[in-house]
């Protein structure tokens, strides 16, 4: 098996998981589009910062692929796109299960604390498949070492700042059901 398979797929699941999102807000769900000032408060640099990372990864696996179509395929090719294609599908599902509830951002609260299905074992999902599918984009670069570490460091840090910030809105929203929920859960 070529790289360029491997590229197929994940390619295929990027696009899923695009295509899913723009569906998802064209059904009008709550939150802003974008982050920014005003009716979603101040500017969530996490959110930004998720963006940031997550274009310099699809840039650089972008510019790693187009020229290794033909390439073989190393191991940690294939567990990129693994990790790519298991954090697309962790966010389509988590997105879909969270319903009208789905915001980007934090600062709205949903209507409900979602607790089934991924939910059900995780308490961000969505990030947990955020850093799956950019940390596999990563791994499957060749080269540009600094640029990638960089990226990663701010990759965590950003997951890491938004989970305390969404876990700070959901705890004041829902109290002691979020307490117990999160109590059980991981990550």
């Amino acid at each position: 098996m070529t790289r360029g398979a491997l590229d197929i797929a994940t390619a295929a699941a990027l696009a899923a998981r695009w295509v899913h999102l723009a569906v998802t807000l064209r059904r009008g769900k709550r939150g802003p589009c974008l982050p920014h000032r005003g009716t979603s408060g101040p500017l969530e640099w996490q959110v930004l910062g998720l963006g940031a990372a997550y274009l310099i990864a699809v840039v650089l696996w972008l510019n790693n692929s187009l020229g290794s179509w033909r390439a073989p395929m190393h191991i940690a090719d294939g567990l990129a796109a693994l990790s790519v294609v298991a954090g697309a599908s962790l966010r389509i599902v988590g997105q879909h299960e969270l319903g009208p509830a789905f915001s980007w951002g934090s600062s709205v609260a949903p209507p409900r604390l979602v607790t089934s299905g991924v939910y059900g074992l995780l308490k961000h999902p969505l990030l947990v498949g955020y850093g799956l599918e950019c940390g596999g984009l990563l791994l499957g670069v060749r080269g540009h070492l600094l640029l990638r570490v960089g990226s990663m460091g701010l990759l965590v840090a950003s997951i890491g700042a938004q989970a305390i910030r969404e876990e700070r809105v959901l705890a004041r929203r829902f109290g002691r059901e979020w307490d117990e929920y999160a109590r059980r859960r991981l990550l």
